[in-house]
């Protein structure tokens, strides 16, 4: 997992709240004769503007349903949900959603259902050049737009559904296992497309089951168990528990040079490692950041509860 300095500095930066949850419970009854189900219990987490957020757990944690909750399909029993000035009076015009199965008009071309579902939004005119760019810019490429969708492969369909959740140029954009489907060139296409929408301001919040995703991706990270907030990890505090490899050689006598690793647990360690190679008469061939993997800090810190 890398990240520059800048990228980190910036996560240190307060960011606005764009939208917040305080208490969320939710239920749901099954048959007529069963007992209500909690599927959230007292959740409670804020996204900040510009930031973004990952969900993990395992199948029935509640990811799905805390996101019908933020994006008004579904109403919590209990709690509130509230969402900053930037939202406006309507926030569902102001966000953008991918479920994780969506269903699609699979008999209308991708340039007629991305049509279709602009003239959802109040006020959003978009013209047949920007549907165009808005299917290229998820990785579809123009001789596939007069396609119908039930032409599309899985990771097409992907694509599509990312698309649409763009159209109305967003705020807040939530996406429920975008990764699903996509080869692993795919899933670099839309973690790229996910960087470059942070860079614009834009708020994310996706879950996923791929750790790797959400280490590269996200400044904060949520873990939900059985319904409820269970941790909270700021990825600054794993940049923080990182340390540094170094590789250098040195040549001890005329004709023997000798490769060396070490690993240093601070910054100060490695500028005297890296000051004592040079006085030496060393040479450094490579100076790499360690961070720890998200797997094994959500292993140190699961029974500790989280840091809300």
């Amino acid at each position: 997992m890398h990240m520059t300095k800048k990228e980190s500095d910036r996560m240190d930066e307060a960011s606005p709240t764009l939208v917040s949850l305080k208490d969320v419970t939710k239920t749901f009854k099954g048959h007529f004769w069963s007992k209500r189900k909690t599927i959230l219990s007292g959740v409670t987490l804020e996204l900040g503007e510009g930031t973004v957020a990952g969900i993990i757990g395992h199948n029935g944690a509640g990811k799905t349903s805390l996101f019908k909750i933020l994006t008004g399909l579904a109403f919590p029993d209990k709690g509130r949900v509230s969402f900053g000035e930037k939202m406006g009076d309507n926030p569902r015009q102001r966000l953008g959603f991918l479920p994780e199965n969506p269903y699609f008009y699979k008999y209308l071309t991708a340039i007629e259902a991305l049509s279709f579902y602009v003239a959802l939004f109040d006020g959003v005119n978009v013209s047949p050049l920007e549907l165009e760019h808005a299917l290229i810019q998820v990785g579809l490429p123009k001789d596939v737009h007069a396609q119908r969708l039930n032409t599309f492969s899985k990771g097409m369909l992907q694509r599509f559904g990312f698309a649409q959740a763009l159209v109305n140029d967003p705020l807040l954009i939530i996406l429920d296992e975008p990764m699903s489907g996509l080869d692993p060139v795919g899933r670099k296409e839309i973690r790229s497309l996910i960087e470059g929408l942070k860079r614009n301001g834009k708020t994310i919040v996706f879950s996923s089951h791929i750790l790797d995703d959400v280490e590269k991706l996200c400044d904060t990270v949520y873990l939900l168990d059985g319904g409820r907030l269970v941790n909270k990890i700021q990825m600054n505090d794993i940049l923080g528990k990182s340390s540094w490899c170094i590789d250098y050689s040195l040549t001890h006598h005329a004709d023997d040079t000798a490769e060396h690793r070490e690993v240093v647990l601070t910054k100060k360690e490695l500028h005297l490692r890296v000051t004592s190679v040079i006085q030496s008469g060393g040479t450094l061939t490579n100076i790499e950041r360690v961070i720890p993997p998200l797997e094994e800090w959500i292993d140190r810190r699961a029974t500790k509860g989280p840091n809300i």
